[in-house]
């Protein structure tokens, strides 16, 4: 007998990332989901490491959708992929949004007396 899983429990992206549209002729971001879907649905549970790497799969997931700026760069650099060595999209995920988060400028507050 089989149980069903609520990948929601585990990821809480996961219904918006699934649910987006996107552009049909944009293989990039559907070969980026297909890669998404298959490491969520093939994750071991029960291993905390795995299961932390594909949590943060799926925020960065989430990112990809709703900041552009992260996604050009995504979309560049898959673009560009034949001048990579690293073939895993999830690796390639995590090293852009690494890099992106690390360049980003920290957001500063004014205070008003």
């Amino acid at each position: 007998m089989s149980i069903a899983i609520d990948y929601n429990k585990y990821f809480e992206n996961y219904n918006f990332i699934n649910d987006f549209c996107f552009n049909k002729n944009d293989y990039i971001s559907d070969m980026l989901l297909k890669s998404y879907q298959t490491s969520i649905y093939n994750v071991d549970l029960n291993n905390k490491e795995e299961l932390k790497k594909i949590k943060k799969i799926d925020k960065i997931m989430k990112l990809y959708i709703i900041d552009k700026e992260f996604f050009q760069i995504v979309q560049k650099k898959l673009t560009d992929l034949d001048n990579s060595f690293t073939q895993d999209l999830n690796e390639i995920l995590i090293e852009e949004y690494t890099e992106f988060e690390n360049n980003v400028a920290p957001f500063t507050t004014s205070r008003w007396i």
